[in-house]
């Protein structure tokens, strides 16, 4: 680099500092070494889903959305319980705007009450106070997750005191728009997650491609790190668990920053029992043959090193006669199912089809055109309303 570039702009950000605060501007190698690139990843409980999205599971901002039954509430509960139970400091707020979530269905998944700071819509009013309570959280960094149970039931103030038959058109996108322009920064630099369970409605009138749409306007999928949608499918025959034993949930990434270099629109099914909630084993071996950590050859799976020698891992080497035996070792000896989790590094092969994928890149591509038309919009009154004053 030109020394005396590189000179300017050292004079450039040691001026930007002393006015703003040290640290304001830096290389992104200091950046770097000081962890403000990195990102924390709140693992979910479906392996499934951790290696579609590269990354091993949550981070940023998250949105599950679907139709009713899809697992959406379930899977967030469950992230919850994962991180506590891995993390004893894990403190988690959670915002309920629709009432469905109550204590017995928290105690029932095994989540933590005490380290659960939660508040409901119906005790203190509307969506004004669900989105300023969440940005106090957000700003405190005392928080490591935030979880908001639905965007579509936030009820804004003015919708709450009017009369059912008057229209109130977009009070909610609007609050959205405003609440992540000023939550996202705050949330990203205290390193929150936050998770928002929303529900799908039909776009009426839509001809082609997707017919169903998100509630509470763009600015949601515009910020959001990662989208999933979610769906309970059918189990069929070859499937590990029956249908009165369990559900089957399709997950397919609409989006995700943290894909790097592999495929962000990737899909997966993972199985979840009435009993045992998600189940973490089955999915092993399939996920460990397709990131090439295991092979098999017939009946028999291998887990082998670089030469092609046997790995023993406590006094069991890696030779099972049936994919059922490697999975019954999986079960009752800890550490080979640590030293396997251990290896699964995310890179779940897509097999979504070109034209799903070109359908997810325009999707995106029109949520982003239209949030740049609602902040040009949002802008050009921010000015009329100085002006205006000025007068």
């Amino acid at each position: 680099m030109d020394k005396e570039k590189l000179k300017r702009l050292s004079s450039l950000t040691a001026s930007i500092n002393k006015k703003f605060g040290d640290g304001t501007v830096m290389t992104a190698k200091e950046a770097a070494d000081s962890g403000k690139l990195s990102k924390k990843i709140l693992a979910t409980p479906s392996l499934e889903l951790n290696d579609a999205l590269h990354c091993g599971g949550f981070g940023g901002i998250v949105e599950l959305f679907g139709p009713n039954s899809s697992g959406k509430t379930s899977l967030a509960i469950d992230t919850i319980v994962k991180n506590q139970n891995e993390d004893p400091n894990f403190v988690v707020a959670w915002l309920e705007t629709e009432g469905s979530v109550t204590e017995q269905i928290l105690k029932d998944h095994g989540v933590d009450l005490e380290r659960v700071f939660y508040w409901r819509q119906e005790d203190a009013g509307n969506a004004e106070s669900a989105l300023d309570i969440a940005r106090a959280f957000i700003t405190s960094g005392d928080v490591d997750a935030m979880v908001v149970n639905s965007i579509a039931g936030l009820c804004p103030k003015v919708e709450n005191e009017d009369d059912l038959e008057k229209q109130n058109i977009a009070l909610t996108a609007r609050l959205l728009s405003k609440f992540f322009r000023v939550a996202t920064g705050v949330a990203s630099k205290n390193d929150v997650t936050m998770i928002f369970i929303n529900q799908v409605r039909d776009n009426v009138g839509q001809m082609f491609g997707d017919p169903a749409t998100t509630t509470g306007g763009k600015a949601l999928a515009f910020y959001a790190s990662q989208r999933i949608r979610m769906s309970q499918k059918k189990i069929m025959t070859g499937d590990p668990i029956k249908e009165e034993e369990g559900v089957k949930i399709g997950c397919i990434v609409k989006k995700n920053r943290f894909a790097g270099k592999h495929n962000p629109f990737t899909k997966c099914d993972y199985y979840a029992t009435f009993e045992n909630g998600i189940d973490s084993i089955v999915p092993l071996p399939i996920l460990l043959l397709n990131n090439g950590i295991m092979r098999n050859a017939g009946a028999w799976w291998y887990y082998e090193d670089e030469q092609g020698q046997l790995i023993t891992i406590d006094g069991i080497p890696g030779k099972f006669k049936s994919k059922a035996a490697f999975l019954e070792v999986l079960r009752t000896n800890k550490a080979w199912y640590n030293e396997m989790l251990n290896k699964l590094n995310g890179g779940l092969s897509s097999d979504q089809d070109d034209t799903e994928m070109q359908e997810i890149e325009q999707e995106n591509t029109e949520i982003n055109d239209l949030m740049d038309e609602v902040l040009r919009t949002e802008e050009a009154a921010d000015i009329a309303n100085v002006l205006d004053s000025n007068e």
